[in-house]
């Protein structure tokens, strides 16, 4: 029994796991066909979407609207397994590409291991990281049985370090399924040549990783990528160090090179090992919906809650501002209002109790003289005065 229940577990965690892989890759393509540079970006391409053999021949808006649907339908489309176009996109995305994602947990450790790969540190001197630089999400990298196979065979035996690289949201479809690429600058004259640029420190990636709406993931989303680079010293550029260095060349260790900064001329060293996510994401969400069986799940519950929850994290310090304006035009006023009430109801209590108390000493001044005027008359009525004075 113990062990049915344990297969059962594991069961439900891969499909836990293979759904938030979908909605992933799914929310960086919809980020990449969104881009105004989707020919590049949106490589590869869904091959349903394509009108002809052509590589050119892309039907950009039948996927856009079919994203927009299937964000909006979010939990039905993971449950998809038929030839419909969304069925048909959902398997590609599942089998069809190079890679898979699997979330690191807890998040704190995960970004600490990362870490110290960069930084060659061991797990006892963790460095502690500022708190605007921990990521959302952290996902491993894991690639087919080629790519993995070819880089081994690079590899081998050389040693190899990490580092971060930012890039544009809507670049990271691209990268995760061909690879950084050392020969794209878009125009722009490289500072330090052309290469695909790393850092130990990931401040410096986040400045180049521009952020970009991902839906169904998030509205503002910031990619870095964590690589492992094959240290071969004529294709690897780093800061030249004071102390005698151990590469057998140091040929290309040069002055003007930032510490934290490497440049590598050659894409082939290099590949993706994990994705930095930083964004409003609530990834208690993400698992709630990757894990939801429910086929009939509302915009109302899920898209629209996202949106308002992302647009409130977005938009705390504005938020912030106008209710702290508002409190300056409403205070004055409301303390103003509540003077006045407080006066008026104090004089009004003052006037009643004064004409309660007046009422009063004038109904005990009648009640006296009533009250003796009726006694002496009832006296003699009866008889009793005569009795009394008897006595």
């Amino acid at each position: 029994m113990q062990s049915t229940a344990n297969e059962s577990d594991r069961s439900k965690e891969q499909l836990i796991n293979r759904r938030e892989d979908v909605i992933v890759k799914l929310a960086l393509l919809n980020c990449a066909v969104r881009s105004y540079r989707f020919e590049t970006a949106a490589k590869p391409f869904p091959p349903q979407f394509r009108t002809a053999q052509s590589d050119d021949s892309k039907d950009i808006e039948a996927l856009r609207r079919l994203l927009s649907r299937i964000c909006r339908q979010l939990v039905d489309f993971l449950s998809l397994d038929d030839g419909s176009a969304a069925g048909s996109l959902r398997n590609w995305l599942s089998t069809g590409l190079t890679y898979t994602l699997e979330r690191r947990l807890p998040l704190s450790d995960a970004f600490s291991d990362i870490q110290c790969r960069v930084l060659n540190l061991d797990s006892l001197n963790r460095p502690e990281q500022p708190q605007q630089h921990q990521p959302s999400l952290v996902y491993k990298v894991y690639y087919n049985d080629k790519i993995k196979r070819r880089f081994s065979e690079l590899k081998s035996g050389r040693n190899t370090f990490f580092g971060y690289h930012g890039s544009r949201a809507d670049n990271l479809h691209s990268i995760l399924s061909n690879g950084l690429c050392a020969h794209l600058s878009y125009g722009r004259q490289p500072l330090y040549g052309e290469g695909v640029y790393l850092s130990t420190d990931v401040g410096v990636a986040l400045a180049f990783a521009s952020s970009g709406t991902a839906q169904p993931l998030s509205d503002r989303l910031q990619c870095v990528v964590v690589a492992e680079v094959i240290d071969q010293p004529d294709l690897v550029k780093r800061r030249r160090r004071r102390c005698h260095s151990n590469r057998a060349d140091d040929s290309n260790e040069v002055d003007d090179l930032p510490n934290e900064y490497y440049v590598v001329s050659s894409s082939e060293l290099v590949i993706v090992r994990y994705v930095l996510l930083f964004s409003s994401i609530e990834p208690s969400r993400l698992l709630t919906i990757s894990a939801s069986n429910n086929r009939h799940t509302t915009r109302t519950t899920s898209s629209r809650r996202g949106y308002l929850n992302r647009l409130i994290n977005d938009n705390r310090a504005w938020i912030g501002a106008i209710v702290y304006l508002l409190l300056l035009l409403i205070l004055p006023r409301l303390h103003a209002w509540l003077s006045a009430c407080l006066a008026g109801g104090v004089s009004q209590d003052e006037a009643e109790l004064e004409a309660a108390l007046q009422s009063a000493a004038e109904a005990s001044t009648s009640s006296t003289s009533g009250d003796s005027t009726s006694a002496s008359g009832g006296d003699e009525a009866f008889g009793w005065g005569v009795t009394w004075g008897a006595d």
